[in-house]
Formats: C-alpha cells, sequence, structure tokens
C-alpha cells in the first residue's frame, strides 16, 4: 500500500444539495414517470448532395495524374510606361535632386524679435469687474418705483402725442394777431339743378 492511505471525506467536505431538493427528498415528494426520446435528424438533400460533391473533390485531388499536364513556358511581358508616369517621376526625380543639392547658404539670415503683448483696456476693464462688484456699496442707491407699460400705443394714442410734442416745440414768434370776421348770413346751395 502507498504510504498516504485514502480518507473519507469529512462532511463539510462534500457538495450540497439545493435547499429545494433536500426539502423535496426529506418531504418524500413523489416525481412524475418521464420518458425518454432519442430523436436522430437525419440529413437533408441539400447536406448529402454538399457530402457527395466534396467527395467527389478530395477524391479527384488524391487520384490526379502529373502526367495529364502539359508544359508551358512562362513568358513576361514589360509594360512601358506612359507619358504621365515618365512626366511625373521626371518631377520627382528633380524634387528629390534639388532637396539633395540645396545649399543652406542661399537662405537669408533672421533675427526673431520677441514682442511683449500688454493687455488692452478692455481687458485690464473686464479684470476689474469682479473686484469692483465686491467693493460696491448698496447704500448709495436710489429707491425708483418702477412703472409697467402695457402694450403699444394705437395710432390715434400715438397722433395725439406726436402733435402734442410738436405744439410743445413750436415758435409763436412769426404768428401775427389777425381779427376774425364773423358771418351771420347763412346761403342755402341748391343741388338739384
Amino acid at each position: 500500500m502507498s504510504a498516504a492511505e485514502p480518507q473519507s471525506p469529512s462532511l463539510t467536505g462534500l457538495p450540497r444539495l439545493p435547499q429545494e431538493v433536500a426539502e423535496g427528498v426529506a418531504n418524500q415528494v413523489q416525481l412524475k414517470h418521464v420518458v425518454t426520446e432519442e430523436k436522430n435528424v437525419l440529413p437533408t438533400a441539400d447536406d448529402l448532395s454538399q457530402e457527395k460533391q466534396h467527395y467527389e473533390f478530395k477524391t479527384g485531388i488524391e487520384n490526379f495524374k502529373r502526367g495529364q499536364l502539359k508544359r508551358t513556358d512562362t513568358e513576361e511581358k514589360q509594360v512601358l510606361p506612359t507619358s504621365e508616369d515618365v512626366a511625373a517621376e521626371r518631377q520627382h526625380v528633380e524634387l528629390k535632386t534639388g532637396i539633395e543639392q540645396f545649399s543652406p547658404e542661399k537662405l537669408r539670415t533672421v533675427s526673431t524679435e520677441e514682442k511683449v503683448v500688454l493687455p488692452s483696456k478692455e481687458d485690464i476693464a473686464k479684470e476689474k469687474v469682479p473686484q469692483q462688484v465686491a467693493q460696491f456699496n448698496h447704500e448709495e442707491l436710489k429707491h425708483v418705483e418702477p412703472s409697467v407699460k402695457t402694450g403699444l400705443p394705437t395710432p390715434e394714442e400715438y397722433a395725439r402725442e406726436k402733435v402734442k410734442t410738436m405744439a410743445a416745440k413750436y415758435d409763436h414768434k412769426d404768428l401775427k394777431h389777425i381779427e376774425p370776421t364773423i358771418k351771420t348770413s347763412v346761403e342755402v346751395i341748391d343741388d338739384s339743378h
């Protein structure tokens, strides 16, 4: 025998049944008898035809005779470039040689001037706003009763107000005094003719 004999597992090491199953076994619940049916799925006609094609393809490859092949010579053809291809390649070569042969002595020397940009008056004013708001004295404000106007004036009210303002601004110095003449006779005009 081996040095370490197998030991029986302790009760705590055994797997536990779910609570529902344990209660069912303890209460001797009667189970229904079930007949097991085994179903064998047969392949369809499409499955059979695909399998037959695959088998024929596979046996055709396995039984292929190399002697049936014909000898062929490979013919390499060179395609000449078009005029557009030649022009594009020439331009690329010229650009590349221009970059390779470029002399840095042809460049002008430039000195960089760094300028300190000062904030504008608007930027300074924007920065001061929070400080001014914090220091604002509300006691210097005067109480004002708000007047609420409802709606726009009608055309008649607008014309009346306009006449009042025009009359208030009118210069009376240029007017001359005229005595009115009063007519007492009334003439009747007959429109029946």
